[in-house]
């Protein structure tokens, strides 16, 4: 029961935070509940909550996406997870925990210093290959594709509508190869997704709960302190491996 209650008070604050801010659920919940368990299981146990999640937002906004350029963006992504899953199952856990560490601060430092810059850099079409493969890679290893997906689909999306909408969606096709590639490793078990399935309601609970709060706040500030909060949560993680 202490198990479960840390475990619920980590993804109801993550998906409190994905409602909030819009991003951030993966970030905050894996480096956690990898300290409960090992980084396979904890990228396991988000693919499940975190897909549910983003299949609901993706229902509500699918008259927003662009289908095709989600589609296309999915297939080259596809090609870098199983490279990502390979990495993370053959890893030992503190150089995989100092690595996750260390991807938690950059993602975060880049959205603090230059949220905007970051997209804007990345509209060009040269980047397509490049920001694809790391995304793959993210997703397979951290089950975070966002950080790299984020800047193409903000900068290659018609609209700010359609941006969020394809995000939902290819965030749910990405999770496909996510488990194809981690069963295949042997890191699935029915235990994981047993235990992740419990937490379902009280996400998509607080993540709606989330977004109807963020009317109330101011989003700039607000991200800032939730960039902030995870450069301190990745200087954790690492300087815990380093002080064993």
């Amino acid at each position: 029961m202490p198990e479960l209650a840390v475990l619920g008070l980590i993804y109801g604050t993550a998906g409190l935070l994905q409602g909030v801010v819009g991003f951030g659920f993966a970030l905050l919940s894996v480096p956690l509940v990898a300290g409960i368990y090992d980084l396979p299981t904890a990228v396991i146990m988000n693919t499940v909550v975190g897909t549910a999640n983003c299949a609901y937002k993706a229902w509500l906004l699918r008259e927003q996406a662009e289908y095709r350029l989600v589609l296309q963006f999915f297939a080259a992504a596809s090609l870098g997870v199983p490279v990502g899953v390979l990495a993370i199952s053959r890893a030992a856990h503190g150089p995989a925990m100092i690595g996750l560490g260390l991807f938690v601060i950059v993602v975060a430092a880049a959205n603090l210093l230059s949220r905007e810059g970051v997209g804007v850099a990345m509209r060009r079409s040269e980047g397509f290959w490049l920001l694809a493969g790391l995304t793959g890679l993210f997703a397979g290893a951290f089950s975070t594709p966002g950080p790299a997906a984020v800047p193409y689909f903000v900068g290659r999306s018609s609209r700010v509508e359609s941006a969020k909408a394809n995000l939902q969606v290819f965030f749910t096709l990405a999770a496909l190869p996510v488990i194809v590639f981690h069963s295949a490793a042997g890191n699935m078990s029915a235990t994981a997704l047993a235990r992740a399935s419990l937490f379902l309601p009280l996400v998509l609970l607080l993540t709606f709960a989330g977004t109807r709060a963020a009317r109330l706040l101011r989003a700039d500030r607000l991200r800032r302190v939730v960039d902030g909060g995870l450069i301190a949560l990745g200087a954790y993680l690492i300087l815990e491996q380093l002080a064993r």
